[in-house]
């Protein structure tokens, strides 16, 4: 990974983070194991489905 790319990277993770945050109820970032769990919910519904097809494409039928 390239400087530039770890800079956009980060970029985009605080962008994420922000929004993830804000979404997030106040309860559930009260420690660390919460928050885990907060992030994991979050990644199944929202983040895991976006970045999957893009690791593993819909190969066409054979």
């Amino acid at each position: 990974m390239t400087p530039e790319e770890r800079q956009q990277l980060k970029q985009a993770a605080e962008t994420i983070a922000d929004i993830l945050y804000q979404n997030t109820p106040k309860e559930k970032v009260q420690d660390f194991e919460s928050i885990e769990l907060s992030l994991r919910d979050h990644w199944l519904e929202t983040l895991g489905p976006e970045l999957v097809p893009i690791f593993c494409p819909k190969q066409p039928d054979s």
